[in-house]
């Protein structure tokens, strides 16, 4: 598999992420200069290869290259080892987000239960004191209008007493006129004319029965007067009862009100010391995603480019392969072709030594000969 079969091999792969290759033209830009590059490399180390070859170096540059494709590997392991460990941070983060996002939420839900509690004990107490407010003004009325009943008793009573001193006046008028008409008849020694004292005693008993009615609707009126006076005080103790109740539903309407307040406000500083510490935890989880995105960039760089090292050092060992095994076979080649030129010349020189030998015999037998012949010219000179 090359570098673009592997890349799409970890398109789907989870915590890897997507590399859709085929569509980024900043990839294929850099696929092209990077294909530039190897086929330069390639040159490079072929000419590399050739001079190494006819130095007897190569074997040390494809162990070089062994070394290479090793630490590359290595260097892909630990990237791995880093990509897990930076998968488990973020998994523990998430883990811990989740928690403090259920914490926040059971608070949330205990503010809501415990408003709702004082809302409730506010709701009854705001009822129990509007039934004792119905009730004390049901009893202010009530005192309202026996007061305005005793104002008009008392206006009343006025009345009765300035008629009843009308009354008294013009009785005491009637008695002087009955007396000194009495006197007068008395006087001149006569009695009194039958119809005349008729006439005055039936004015004296109608004065009488309206002066004992009146006297009677006055002592009623004082009766009742005394009756509202009588529960005058109690209707003030109840008042004043009422007042002191009032006072105390107040009071504990006030502290439930400041209760209310101060769990309020205490909740308030809770809800907003969890919000404070999940906004600060969202900041840092924030920041840790940035850094580990970042660092699994930079760790998806670098697997990427150890990859296509890999790739490239692979292509290069096995292109430096074939070009050791074309090196060795044309080596090969031209060792044979050479020992068969050496053994070629060894035949040509076994040749021209048995040819040599010969003339060399032949010139041995002709020196021989030679001086055989000289020898006896010597001895036929002598």
């Amino acid at each position: 598999m090359g570098f673009f079969g592997q890349a799409r091999a970890y398109k789907n792969t989870p915590g890897v992420g997507s590399y859709n290759i085929a569509n980024n033209k900043k990839l294929d830009a850099e696929k092209g200069q990077r294909l530039q590059k190897l086929n330069q490399s390639t040159a490079h180390l072929k000419d590399k290869g050739l001079v190494a070859n006819m130095r007897g170096e190569l074997p040390k540059h494809v162990e070089d290259l062994h070394q290479r494709l090793k630490a590359s590997e290595e260097k892909i392991i630990d990237l791995d080892i880093l990509k897990m460990g930076a998968d488990k941070e973020r998994d523990i983060l998430q883990k811990e987000i989740g928690m403090l996002k259920e914490q926040l939420k059971k608070s949330t839900d205990e503010v809501s239960v415990l408003k709702t509690q004082q809302c409730a004990q506010v709701a009854v107490l705001s009822e129990q004191l509007q039934q004792e407010k119905a009730r004390f003004n049901s009893m202010i009325t009530e005192m309202y209008g026996k007061t305005l009943a005793l104002e008009e008793l008392k206006k009343e009573k006025q009345a009765m007493e300035k008629e009843l001193s009308h009354l008294k006046h013009r009785d005491r008028s009637l008695k002087e006129s009955v007396h000194r008409l009495r006197e007068l008849c008395v006087h001149r020694g006569g009695e009194l004319d039958n119809s005349l004292i008729s006439s005055s005693s039936d004015d004296e008993d109608k004065v009488l029965a309206w002066i004992v009615e009146i006297s009677s609707t006055f002592q009623e009126f004082l009766n009742e007067r005394r009756s509202v006076e009588e529960e005058l005080p109690h209707l003030k103790s109840k008042i004043a009862t009422l007042e002191a109740d009032t006072g105390t539903l107040s009071t504990q309407l006030e502290s439930a009100y400041l209760k209310l307040s101060q769990v309020k406000e205490k909740h308030k500083e809770e809800v907003e010391k969890l919000c404070e510490d999940v906004r600060l935890k969202d900041r840092q989880m924030e920041e840790m995603n940035s850094q580990m995105e970042e660092k699994l960039s930079a760790l998806q760089a670098n697997y990427t480019t150890a990859l296509t090292d890999k790739e490239q050092l692979k292509n290069k060992l096995e292109s430096v392969c074939l070009e050791l095994s074309e090196v060795k076979e044309k080596h090969k080649e031209e060792v044979q072709k050479l020992c068969e030129d050496v053994r070629l010349k060894d035949r040509q020189m076994e040749e021209m030594n048995s040819q040599m030998e010969e003339k060399l015999s032949a010139l041995q037998a002709n020196l021989e000969s030679a001086y055989n012949g000289n020898e006896d010219l010597r001895d036929k000179l002598e």
